[in-house]
């Protein structure tokens, strides 16, 4: 019979080891800020759940960039534990154009870590986003590809087995950070208008999202209704 060790092992082992891994999964997003203009040109955005500031530049009309940094690697962080990610930074910058009702934007992160536990090895992680959508005063809709990994590796210092002795025989594997599939939303949000002094309106929204959190065949459909009014 196996000894508790022994199972630990190979727990440890089925979990970790593997050629691709959803270790890193970015949660950043620029359309989490709330931009507020500091000239004609350069505006300042703050995202007031995850304490974040981000600034930007209208280039042109229909053309801006925005950029933003975190002390994570894309979200994710740890100190101790066999799968130790600490001191990360990620920079993260956006491009927009708009033209009439029709609205893009690119963007890309790239960041940086120290890892320990059972990595001891990071590359520098890169990850891309983009979002297509059309817009009219009440109605929009869109497709999305929220920011996830498309570049990096870390390598896994794996505990594999107990020898007679006691002695642990480790395997060292390199694991692409990169998911193989891609999350993809599909999205629509209708806008009422309530002119009841209070310029309130009520928001709809439904959102197809396939391969969720970019994992094969993990789709949802996702609905919620807000209302939102000024003073």
């Amino acid at each position: 019979m196996k000894s508790k060790l022994s199972i630990l092992l190979t727990l440890l082992s089925s979990n970790i080891l593997s050629s691709e891994t959803h270790l890193i999964s970015p949660t950043f997003a620029f359309d989490k800020f709330i931009n507020f203009d500091v000239s004609n040109n350069i505006f300042v955005g703050l995202d007031q759940y995850n304490q974040t500031f981000s600034i930007g530049s209208n280039l042109s009309k229909n053309f801006k960039i925005s950029s933003s940094f975190s002390n994570d690697l894309f979200g994710s962080s740890g100190g101790e534990g066999a799968t130790s990610i600490r001191n990360g930074n990620t920079v993260y910058m956006q491009a927009s154009y708009q033209k009439n009702n029709f609205n893009t934007s690119l963007t890309y992160g790239v960041g940086k870590a120290s890892v320990g536990g059972m990595f001891s090895d990071l590359d520098t992680v890169h990850g891309i986003g983009y979002d297509l959508n059309y817009n009219t005063n009440n109605f929009s809709f869109g497709v999305k590809v929220p920011l996830k990994v498309v570049k990096g590796s870390i390598t896994s210092n794996v505990p594999i087995k107990r020898g007679m002795d006691g002695s642990i025989e480790y395997l060292l594997e390199r694991n692409n950070l990169s998911p193989s599939e891609t999350q993809l939303d599909l999205y629509t949000n209708y806008k009422y208008e309530i002119n009841n002094g209070h310029n309130g309106h009520i928001d709809l929204y439904t959102s197809y999202v396939q391969n969720e959190f970019n994992v094969a065949n993990e789709d949802d459909i996702v609905s919620n209704i807000s209302y939102n009014y000024a003073f």
